[in-house]
């Protein structure tokens, strides 16, 4: 347990570090990188790291979930198996590093009531489910993560044709990882607890985590399906010539 607060707080110091990395250096890199045909406008490297490391390593540590371990999701939550992998042990306090990062950030630096909320919540709902030996389940998550690579890079004016493909990327991760394959791990885990009946569940289930899965999906699925709605509004707008792309993050209204 010890180890895992560990994690936390050191993953943590290493946002923080890397937030203070000078935005001059930073244009450099994105310039080096991508040309000195592109602007920056509104990048948040820190984000765009996190969310690349985080979304890759989850969906890596799921893939090899589902090619190696001898048990598999969703059986492997219902028996109260450890972590099959190492990272999937290491993810969870990754993220809620980021998180409390997040939530310093907010009270020491901008006020910002959403960003706060969400890093409350991702903060809370990580330790709760640390606290009941439950946290290195949800790893697979974390490959939500990669629908916000390009709304980071949304931050940056490249060619209107990149720029588009850019916006389409990003719509179209977000709908293929947030509404259908998220869902659809939710209620695969849903459906089997409900399958093989409680009496076959192990001895860290109980109904009081499956109405937190079934409370926290809820939340999770009906943010994700209005934020959605609003990205095919502006996405809809955009292709019938009723809106110019500004290349801000903020164009959506969604913010991670």
């Amino acid at each position: 347990m010890a180890a895992w607060y560990l994690l936390l707080l050191l993953a943590s110091a290493c946002y923080r570090a890397l937030s203070h990395v000078p935005d001059a250096m930073v244009r450099r890199v994105i310039r080096a990188l991508c040309g000195d045909g592109v602007k920056v406008k509104h990048f948040d490297h820190t984000s765009i790291l996190h969310s690349l490391l985080m979304g890759s390593c989850a969906l890596g540590c799921h893939l090899w979930e589902l090619a190696y371990a001898d048990v598999r999701y969703p059986v492997r939550i219902y028996s109260c198996l450890g972590p099959a992998s190492t990272l999937a042990w290491v993810l969870p306090p990754v993220e809620a590093g980021f998180a409390l990062n997040e939530v310093a950030d907010v009270l020491l630096k901008k006020w910002d009531r959403l960003l706060l909320v969400h890093g409350v919540m991702v903060l809370s709902t990580l330790v709760f489910f640390q606290r009941l030996g439950f946290e290195h389940h949800v790893s697979f998550i974390f490959m939500i993560h990669l629908s916000t690579v390009p709304l980071n890079m949304r931050g940056l004016d490249f060619s209107p044709f990149v720029n588009l493909l850019v916006d389409a990327t990003f719509a179209a991760l977000f709908v293929a990882l947030r509404n259908l394959l998220l869902v659809g791990l939710w209620l695969q885990f849903l459906f089997y607890g409900y399958q093989i009946g409680r009496e076959q569940w192990g001895s860290c289930m109980n109904a009081s985590i499956v109405v937190v899965v079934v409370l926290v999906g809820l939340l999770i699925h009906g943010l994700n399906l209005f934020w959605a709605a609003k990205i095919f509004r502006k996405v809809w707008a955009k292709f019938n010539g009723e809106s110019v792309r500004t290349g801000s993050m903020e164009d959506t209204g969604y913010a991670e």
